[in-house]
Formats: structure tokens, C-alpha cells, sequence
């Protein structure tokens, strides 16, 4: 046989649900009524007895809202205030590291210019043709010596 629960065992269940969270559902509290007292009785019914009591709750908790309305205010104040402070090191490190990056290629721009400007002495590319043309002369010449004839000693 169906029993029926009381207003006063539905308002009771949904005060204790409210205390435990902030946001209580109809579903929820059918749940613990069934958990409670083996039935749960209408839907409309637990509905309209929650939405009362919420109506009734909030007027009740609103400094501990506002609190923490305020508390989490000054938090993002704070996190405003650390990211602000946190882009303008990321800026000047950028901007120092812009700076040394500007003043190296300076540096090796100025270096190009100076071996541009005056040689000092034989490149390597120049040795290196010089070389060759050189060896290159040396085997065409060994074809025309007798093969029969000493080699002079350079001292002689």
C-alpha cells in the first residue's frame, strides 16, 4: 500500500540537500527521499515544495554569497594584476632579446663589409686555382723531359 510522505518530510529532505550543495534538482531530492523513507510521492509536488523552499533559502544565504562574490572579485583582481606584470617582462624580454639579435647582425654585417672592403692577402678560392693550374703545368711539362736524363740536384 502506497504511503504518503508529509510536507514537513519532503521540506526537511530538501533543507538538508540545500545545505549540502548549492544546486539541488527535483530528481535529487526524489532520490533522497526514496533513499529515506522508501517512496517519494508526486513530481509536481516535490517540485512546487522546492521551489519554495529555495525562494526562502536564498534570502538566507545571500552575505555568504556576497562574500563570496567578493572574494572571488579580489582573486581576479589579482590574477589581472600578475598577468599585467607578467606581459611587461614578456615585452622587455623580447625587446632586449630584439636588441642583442640586432647588434649581432650589425656586427657580422660590419665584418662582411671589411673583408669586402680590403682583401688581406690570397683567398682561399684563388690558392686553390693557382694550385691546380700549377700541378696541372707540372704534368704537362713532365711529358717533354727525357725520361733517360738525371734529375739535377737543385744545388748544382
Amino acid at each position: 500500500m502506497p504511503r504518503g510522505l508529509s510536507v514537513i518530510q519532503i521540506e526537511n529532505t530538501v533543507r538538508e540537500l540545500l545545505a549540502q550543495q548549492r544546486r539541488v534538482t527535483v530528481r535529487d531530492v526524489m532520490q533522497a527521499l526514496q533513499m529515506q523513507f522508501g517512496g517519494y510521492g508526486r513530481t509536481q509536488r516535490i517540485c512546487r515544495i522546492l521551489r519554495q523552499i529555495e525562494a526562502q533559502w536564498q534570502p538566507a544565504n545571500a552575505s555568504s554569497g556576497t562574500d563570496e562574490i567578493e572574494t572571488l572579485l579580489e582573486r581576479l583582481r589579482v590574477a589581472e594584476a600578475r598577468a599585467a606584470v607578467s606581459e611587461e617582462r614578456e615585452r622587455h624580454h623580447q625587446d632586449l632579446w630584439a636588441s642583442r639579435y640586432a647588434e649581432k647582425v650589425a656586427e657580422l654585417e660590419k665584418h662582411r663589409i671589411r673583408a669586402t672592403a680590403r682583401p688581406a692577402g690570397v683567398t682561399h678560392d684563388q690558392y686553390l686555382r693557382v694550385y691546380q693550374r700549377a700541378a696541372d703545368l707540372a704534368r704537362r711539362l713532365a711529358k717533354y723531359e727525357d725520361p733517360d736524363k738525371p734529375v739535377a740536384d737543385e744545388r748544382d
